[in-house]
Parts: C-alpha cells; sequence; structure tokens
C-alpha cells in the first residue's frame, strides 16, 4: 500500500513539534503543506515534482497574494522536501529549484524609549492578574524573547540574584534575571533580562505562594492563567495589546523589535544582540541598524552646523 502525502506531513509536523516548533508555526506549516496537495492534488510521494511545485506558485501568484505569505508557503513546501530527503523517502528535493518572490523586509513600529518607559511605570500591580501581566511584559521588553519562548518559560529555567551593599544586605536594584530560553530549532541559550523584570517576576512569584526554596526548581509554568495552565501565545498577545494601548496596538513582536532597536542606540554590539535574539543569521539582526542609522541622521542634521545647505546657498 502506498504511503500518502498526508501521512507524511502528519510525521514531517511530529518532527516539528519534537524540535519544539511553536503551535502556530505548525498550524501554518500544516495548512501551507494541505494546500500544496490541494491545488496540484498530489496524493502519494511520486506526486511531489518540480512541475508540482511550478504549479502551486503560479496557483499562489494568480491568486495574488502577498509576497511574504507565497514566500512563507513554499519555504514550507521546500523544507517538508528536504525532510523528505533527510529520512530517505526521496533521493532528491523535487521542490529545492522553486524560488518565490523576493520580500522587502521592514521592521515593525518601534516605541521609544521614553514611551515605554512611561507605560511599563504605570502599569497597574495590586491583583494578581495584573502584577503577572507586569512580570509578561518586563521580561518580553527586557530580553527580548520571542511569544513561543515565553510561554515555555518554566520556574525552573530563572535565576535571580542581586549584589550585595556594604551591610551584607541584598541591593534590590542590582538585581538580575537570567532565563534559559528555548528556541527555534530547540537551540537553548541563556540571558539576561534586568532588574525591573527580576523585580515584577519576584513579586509575581510571592503572591502565587510559591515557597521561595523552591521557587526555581520545580518544572512548573511561569506565567499561568485563573486556572493555574500555561497561557498560550495568544493569551500573551491579548495581554500586551490590552496593557499597552496608548499610541495604536502594539504586539509582543513591537516590544523585541523595541528592545533590539534600544539596544543599538545605546552602543550595543550587533553580535552580542544576535545572540540575545537567537537570530541564527547576522544578517536578520542587521534589519535593526537602518532604523538607528535613521536616527543617527536625524541627531547629525539637527545638531551639526554643516549638515544642511542654506535655502540661497550656491552649490
Amino acid at each position: 500500500m502506498k504511503t500518502t502525502i498526508t501521512d507524511l506531513i502528519c510525521e514531517y509536523l511530529e518532527h516539528l513539534k519534537d524540535r519544539r516548533y511553536s503551535p502556530h508555526t505548525l498550524d501554518s506549516y500544516g495548512r501551507d503543506l494541505r494546500l500544496f496537495t490541494e491545488i496540484t492534488g498530489a496524493n502519494y510521494l511520486e506526486d511531489i515534482t518540480p512541475a508540482a511545485g511550478e504549479a502551486f506558485l503560479a496557483e499562489l501568484r494568480r491568486r495574488r497574494l502577498a509576497s511574504a505569505t507565497i514566500q512563507r508557503r513554499i519555504a514550507a513546501l521546500r523544507s517538508f522536501g528536504a525532510w523528505l530527503v533527510n529520512e530517505r523517502w526521496l533521493l532528491k528535493n523535487p521542490v529545492d529549484s522553486i524560488r518565490p518572490p523576493n520580500v522587502r523586509r521592514t521592521l515593525q513600529r518601534v516605541l521609544s524609549e521614553e514611551e515605554l518607559r512611561r507605560e511599563l511605570d504605570a502599569l497597574p500591580a495590586e491583583t494578581l492578574a495584573e502584577q503577572r501581566d507586569a512580570a509578561i511584559l518586563e521580561v518580553l521588553y527586557g530580553s527580548g524573547i520571542r511569544v513561543a519562548e515565553l510561554v515555555g518559560l518554566n520556574l525552573g529555567d530563572m535565576q535571580i540574584s542581586w549584589m550585595r551593599g556594604d551591610d551584607a544586605a541584598p541591593n534590590l536594584r542590582e538585581m538580575t534575571l537570567m532565563i534559559k530560553v528555548l528556541g527555534k530549532g530547540a537551540k537553548e541559550r541563556v540571558i539576561p533580562a534586568g532588574a525591573h523584570a527580576a523585580t515584577a517576576v519576584l513579586r509575581y512569584l510571592v503572591s502565587r505562594r510559591i515557597p521561595p526554596r523552591s521557587m526555581f526548581s520545580a518544572e512548573t509554568a511561569l506565567f499561568v492563567n485563573a486556572s493555574g495552565g500555561r497561557l498560550t501565545a495568544r493569551s500573551i498577545q491579548r495581554i500586551v495589546g490590552a496593557r499597552l494601548k496608548r499610541g495604536g496596538r502594539v504586539t509582543p513582536h513591537m516590544l523585541r523589535h523595541s528592545f533590539a532597536t534600544h539596544m543599538l542606540n545605546r552602543g550595543a554590539d550587533l553580535r552580542a544582540i544576535q545572540d540575545l535574539l537567537g537570530h541564527e543569521s547576522l544578517s536578520t539582526t542587521q534589519l535593526y541598524t537602518h532604523s538607528t542609522a535613521r536616527r543617527l541622521i536625524e541627531v547629525h542634521a539637527k545638531a551639526h552646523p554643516r549638515a544642511r545647505r542654506r535655502p540661497n546657498e550656491a552649490l
């Protein structure tokens, strides 16, 4: 009996799940691959051909989908083909040569440092839910991690430490939160989140009545809902949008962009930011230099006496 593409797609998605891909990514890949089978009529392994891949791309273009959408769907198909080769279902990836349209990569809106400072300092923190939400926002902005990485955080992934003053008492202003993150491709990294995130997380955990001695050893979700279950990515998005409402809708990804841009503006090394963000390629991190360059041009234009020519000045 022939193995169907549908069965292989299920195996492939299980493989991605084992590699800790986010539920959102799994849903997207599943939809994209099922769409390929619907458009091309591919049912079995031998139906995955270069011609089928080109037909899929042509139909996506005919539907006038956004270039980014087409690129994502072709990337899902090519990744599936590569997995089939790795699993020895195929000798060669038949859709590896399919090239989607180029996408101009742009950054989302970045919140200013002052804007974020004002918003975060004004967050209510009386109830447990308010304290949890404040901790979520401080961790997202303080570390620049992805939503899926935040959702996967457990109590055992954190370590809070602080400097001690001359009297050997903890100096809470110098607290540091270190978090262990499992990123894309099951790659692990340990990154700092800063004193404000440490304070917010500690306040939230104390209100959750978790014993201090076991606080950082339990394999329990860090951020939970009212029933004690782990928050989902959609819940995090709703929380961020509800708590940071001024100046338009704010998303978790905007906090990640703001984190990287503000770090660059203050002189952080680009490769260090690459490590903090968990980018595989430095070219991805270099996107943030464009907004930084624009800021420097504006500062230079305002401050330097010869940055602009006078209206009546001869060229």
